[in-house]
């Protein structure tokens, strides 16, 4: 009962605050039940970037970016821009999220197209071929400049055609290791850098998805390490990647 009021007297509360911002408008909405996502999104997450992300908001309970939604005729609110964040409050059991909307009727296509397009800022990346539709859908030459994309690399952009392959196709490989809490975080750590980290790639790194060259170095880490166990091997590599991306900073 206390949480229906304090529900009932913020949204009285926005109601008050949205006459004086309009035509945008502040809702307290539940993301799940009032929140419809984009089919087509040229914005996406790697899974742990969106796990990340539900940690963070569970932990603050609260979005630190508000998404931004268009208000529609049935009553629920299509979410232009922030399909992360609401899939990521809904991911965490937020049963609240505040959210900055418009009305249908002040965003055509053109207009929702173009914010869409210009407010994809979160942390993510861009699939160029969706981004590409995406862009030329979009009918007036305003609402193009708007979103700040480049023309002549949408309209010439073919995405890459890559043959279909089934899951049974891929050889998968799988290798356990096994840290200590402090050393788990260290080790994650030092992987998120390395993977922010704009660097070029040389004969004696390691290629994502090169199984055979990952226990290579492994093995050879073990071998100038004088360590037996492969998670100690993994540690010392995490050591020697810091040491490297340190060096590199200065």
């Amino acid at each position: 009962m206390e949480s229906t009021n304090k529900d009932q007297v913020i949204s009285e509360r926005l109601e008050e605050i949205n006459a004086l911002i309009a035509p945008y408008r502040l809702a307290w909405v539940n993301p799940k039940a009032d929140c419809e996502l984009l089919e087509k999104n040229a914005r996406f997450m790697s899974k742990e970037t969106i796990e990340r992300l539900s940690e963070n908001i569970q932990h603050d309970g609260f979005l630190s970016q508000l998404p931004f939604g268009v208000k529609q005729e049935n009553g629920k609110f299509l979410i232009v821009s922030g399909n992360h964040r609401i899939k990521a409050a809904i991911r965490a059991k937020q049963k609240r999220v505040l959210i900055l909307y418009g009305l249908e009727t002040d965003f055509d296509k053109n207009r929702r197209l173009a914010v869409q397009l210009s407010h994809n800022a979160i942390v993510g990346e861009d699939d160029k071929g969706i981004l590409r539709e995406l862009y030329v859908d979009i009918d007036d030459l305003f609402s193009k400049e708007y979103t700040g994309v480049l023309e002549e690399f949408m309209l010439n952009y073919e995405p890459v055609k890559l043959p279909e392959l089934s899951e049974l196709d891929i050889p998968l490989h799988e290798i356990h290791f096994t840290f200590s809490h402090a050393d788990h975080e260290y080790v994650q750590k030092v992987l998120d850098r390395l993977e922010i980290q704009n660097c070029k790639p040389d004969r004696n790194a390691v290629v994502i998805g090169d199984m055979d060259r990952f226990v290579d170095v492994v093995t050879l880490v073990k071998k100038r390490k004088n360590v037996r166990d492969r998670s100690i091997a993994l540690l010392r590599m995490c050591q020697i990647c810091e040491d490297y991306l340190r060096s590199a900073n200065t």
